[in-house]
């Protein structure tokens, strides 16, 4: 005969139980040979609001990359085909690894799609002497920004580039960039920006923000 206290105890060894069950479904497992399992497809940018009183004179202004679809090595038909594509473009096929996926959850490292292959900056205003309004400004900023340079765990680095340098950045690990001055004007003045970002894969992305120069 069952005791009260044995259905106590039965009932908790239950309640305990269910405490180790997964929660939100099953997790699946992807042998893989990259370490970069999900890549965000860049959608457009968006330029973060003006700075006041900031400490750092030499910041111009921030930006994030905004992405709302992304492709991973759980991705099936043509997305798996461009994830796969990735992948051996940038030359991420020698890992040896297994990532999980839980519901939109993947373990592994991610990025950002695509490449970088350029970033133009101008003015409605003249810059200096050198610089019209108009004309490319590349020489004169910075961009600070973080990407894998090796496919491992220790793989990001941040850097800070002229944009008249940039040929190709690869694998950017982070939506937060920022642009700074090479060297500070010596005087301000609103004007209209545009900063425009070239793709490897053609596409160009652009925006246009009233800012102090």
């Amino acid at each position: 005969m069952i005791t009260l206290i044995n259905r106590l105890l039965l009932t908790t060894i239950s309640i305990s139980s269910l405490l180790f069950l997964p929660i939100g479904g099953c997790t699946s497992e992807y042998e893989t040979r990259s370490y970069i399992s999900h890549y965000a497809i860049i959608d457009h940018i968006h330029v973060e609001d003006y700075i006041v009183n900031n400490s750092d004179s030499c910041l111009f202004f921030s930006f994030k990359l905004i992405s709302y679809d992304q492709v991973s090595i759980a991705s099936k038909g043509k997305d798996k085909k461009l994830y796969n594509k990735i992948c051996a473009m940038n030359g991420d096929t020698s890992f040896c690894g297994i990532v999980e996926k839980d519901g939109f959850f993947i373990s592994g490292g991610g990025a950002l799609y695509p490449n970088i292959s350029a970033i133009n900056l101008t003015s409605s205003v003249d810059f200096d002497a050198e610089h019209p309004a108009g004309t490319p400004l590349n020489d004169c900023f910075e961009l600070e920004y973080s990407n894998y340079e090796r496919f491992n765990d220790n793989g990001i680095v941040q850097k800070r580039t002229k944009l008249s340098d940039i040929k190709e950045i690869k694998c950017i690990a982070t939506r937060n960039c920022s642009i700074y001055y090479s060297t500070p004007p010596t005087s301000k003045r609103y004007a209209t920006i545009t900063l425009t970002i070239t793709s490897d894969n053609g596409k160009v992305y652009e925006v246009n923000f009233t800012r102090m120069i």
